[in-house]
């Protein structure tokens, strides 16, 4: 107590000290670096860090300012010039170490920027904004450096850049692919260690679980002798790959693509606005609104040869974001004090809101599948009738889920709009609902995002769908599907991207269809764009359904009712607490705990294996996950004797299918799904798309492989089988 006497006063500063700017390269660039002579390399180097020190420039005019005064009482600081960064760069040339060797190519800068500039009145203060514009401008930074990159290689040394078709990186052509992945071991390793949909945040967590120590005695002769002894494993001849990746100026190529008057062939803001805006992988993807520091990291992405400084980046900008038909300019909001705070959406986006709201107001009250009240109440009463099993305890709908089918059944509105959170009874909604619009004669399908969803659907509500994605084919190809519908069930709509929706309307609105939307905001997002789903149910005054009626359990209900409420930490920490979250520290950990639970539970249930299979999943997130925890699960059946040997079996359309295969490499969703079915009784399901056995049926993405489509060929101490017929 004495010695902390002595620091009772003591004050620590937690405030930020500053930010660490990371300017990276593609992979064929540091291989290039690596693998050409020392007087090359050390120009391709130089040319890098001219690029980095132009970007950090650019950095400065974006970020470096002070505020003076207060944003409180009505008053807004003043933004104030300042006389820079203080800070310094950092040059790495490889990336950690892997398996005790030396760390692959991989050539990138480290700008530390202290959180303090001076102010042209002689103040010394902190980054203005609190540094938002540093963390808003990273996009651009990277954009900027290596767009400045490719134009100085390809003029200086001949070089010429494509984008690569997966990763959608401009890599250096000439540089062999096969080279290029055997130097990315690193990413390789953290790929491997994190889920698919990792986030960029979980990946660099798990890079600092795996990272070792850097060896400080090699010498950079040592480190240019490894990667050049690797480099000769992948490729036959070094030295003429070299030479073809950095031709030099006066090459074959010669600097880039000739175009008039010698310069580069560039894209038109047209082109480069198409490209930018487009549907699959652009700005207006998943995002209704962006900055125009988005656009600018865009616009200098799209470039093939570069720019030639940030002013004809900024101008080529300003002429993206005039083509006519794109970008749409939208109030600017909040702190207009940043650098680029202008805001902008899509044509396309700004005409699908318009659509679904337009559709949701006209369509009031016109009389769409409309049945009297007497016929509607009759419905839900031979529906509540036929779900009775029990006489003595018949099936009552709640008041909820009463007032939301007589409203569907009998409010005529031809855009009807639903909310109900997790377990408030949708789909049993919707079963009354179908029941009685088809004994009125109306015929009923349905929509979702996914075939497993519209799977779903169809069987819990009798509702024959499809996926939004067909109807769209359909609707593109002449609209049959809609033509012979009376009403469309649109399954958790808030998740359909609004263009989509917005396409759905229109037809329906064409042909006379009614369209049901059900589902929750809270819950999940749209894929795309969403909040038309939001935007229509204000416009139709639709109902909520709040009862939940699925989970019995008191923890689960809290926990549920927190996680909507946007409790996320919250829901999590009470279902840790009460044994349904279990957390870990590596994969191993994760698979040992899951398949320890698995075989504890599976002992637990009774019935024959079939009903096992029905009552317990084993969820993973990746296929190789899902092949461990089979594998795993197969020999601890075997260890307790419940599995002596392998199985075949005949398929329709082939010969026969054993398991377990020959080899663990390479499995699939489908293929893991008859794996657990048949052998290990724990059913596992991803969404990939890898090959598959032979099958009869087409497979839903992201279903099991249906295992009453197979009999057993031959094996001992098979599971008990049912007839194929069997549910």
């Amino acid at each position: 107590m004495a010695e902390a006497r002595k620091y009772a006063d003591a004050r620590v500063r937690v405030g930020n000290r500053g930010y660490d700017v990371t300017l990276d390269l593609s992979k064929t660039y540091s291989t290039a670096v690596a693998l050409a002579g020392e007087g090359m390399s050390e120009q391709l180097r130089e040319t890098f860090l001219e690029a980095a020190r132009e970007t950090f420039g650019a950095m400065e005019g974006w970020a470096a300012y002070a505020m003076a005064g207060e944003h409180v009482g009505g008053k807004i600081a003043d933004r104030v010039d300042t006389s820079g960064f203080l800070g310094w760069m950092t040059v790495h040339y490889s990336a950690r170490p892997v398996g005790g060797e030396v760390g692959d190519p991989h050539l990138h800068v480290h700008g530390n920027l202290a959180n303090m500039v001076l102010a042209e009145d002689g103040k010394w203060r902190t980054v203005g904004a609190g540094g938002c514009d540093i963390l808003r401008h990273t996009h651009a930074a990277d954009s900027f450096v290596k767009a400045r990159l490719r134009q100085a290689t390809g003029k200086r040394f001949g070089m010429r850049w494509e984008r690569h078709a997966e990763t959608g990186a401009w890599e250096v052509v000439g540089i062999d692919e096969d080279l290029r992945r055997a130097f990315s071991r690193r990413n390789a390793q953290i790929v491997a260690a994190a889920a698919d949909d990792a986030t960029a945040g979980e990946q660099k967590l798990i890079a600092r679980q795996l990272a070792e120590g850097k060896d400080t005695t090699i010498t950079k002769a040592d480190v240019r002798a490894a990667w050049r002894a690797r480099a000769e494993e992948a490729v036959d001849d070094v030295d003429a790959m070299i030479r073809r990746a950095i031709p030099g100026p006066e090459g074959p190529h010669g600097p880039c693509v000739a175009g008039p008057g010698g310069g580069p062939v560039m894209p038109s803001p047209e082109e480069i606005a198409a490209f930018i805006w487009r549907r699959d992988g652009g700005l207006a993807a998943s995002r209704k609104a962006v900055t125009r520091a988005d656009v600018l990291a865009r616009v200098i992405d799209a470039c093939p040869f570069g720019v030639p400084d940030l002013a004809a980046a900024e101008a080529l900008t300003d002429a993206v974001l005039a083509v006519d038909g794109e970008a749409v300019a939208l109030p600017t909001g909040g702190m207009a004090h940043l650098t680029n705070p202008q805001r902008y959406t899509h044509a396309t986006i700004l005409a699908a809101e318009q659509t679904i709201a337009k559709s949701a107001a006209e369509r009031l009250n016109e009389g769409a599948a409309q049945l009297t009240v007497e016929v509607a109440e009759m419905a839900v009463a031979a529906f509540e009738t036929s779900r009775t099993t029990d006489p003595l305890r018949p099936f009552v709908m709640s008041d909820e889920q009463r007032a939301a089918t007589l409203r569907f059944l009998t409010a005529g509105h031809g855009v009807d709009v639903l909310r109900g959170k997790a377990g408030t009874g949708k789909t049993t909604i919707m079963s009354a609902a179908r029941m009685g619009w088809e004994a009125a004669g109306l015929r009923v399908a349905g929509a979702a995002t996914a075939a497993v969803a519209a799977s779903k659907l169809r069987a819990e509500s009798g509702i024959t769908s499809a996926t939004v994605a067909t109807w769209l084919v359909d609707i593109r190809d002449g609209g049959r599907r809609m033509a012979d519908t009376d009403v469309l069930v649109l399954e958790e709509a808030a998740m359909v991207d609004d263009r989509d929706v917005a396409e759905l309307l229109t037809a329906a609105a064409e042909y006379g269809v009614k369209v049901v939307e059900i589902g929750d905001w809270a819950q999940l997002k749209a894929i795309g764009v969403g909040g038309g789903f939001k935007r229509a149910h204000e416009i139709t005054g639709g109902l909520e359904l709040s009862e939940n009626r699925r989970q019995r359990d008191t923890v689960e209900r809290a926990a549920l009712e927190a996680w909507l409420a946007g409790g996320r930490r919250t829901a999590l920490a009470m279902l840790a607490e009460h044994g349904r979250v279990h957390a870990v520290r590596t994969p191993d950990e994760a698979y040992a705990a899951m398949l320890a639970a698995w075989k504890d539970t599976a002992g637990r249930l009774e019935g024959d294996v079939h009903d096992q299979i029905e009552d317990l999943v084993v969820l993973a997130a990746r296929n190789a996950d899902v092949q461990v925890l089979n594998l795993g699960a197969r020999e601890l059946r075997k260890k307790a004797g419940e599995l002596t040997g392998g199985h075949t079996f005949a398929l329709a359309g082939a010969s026969a299918w054993s398991w377990p295969p020959a080899t663990t490499s390479g499995s699939s969703a489908t293929t893991t799904g008859v794996a657990a079915a048949v052998t290990s009784t724990s059913s596992t399901a991803t969404a990939d798309r890898s090959p598959t056995p032979p099958r009869a049926e087409p497979l839903s993405n992201g279903a099991a492989w249906p295992t009453t489509a197979a009999t057993r060929w031959n094996g001992p101490g098979s599971p008990p089988t049912r007839s194929p017929s069997a549910p």
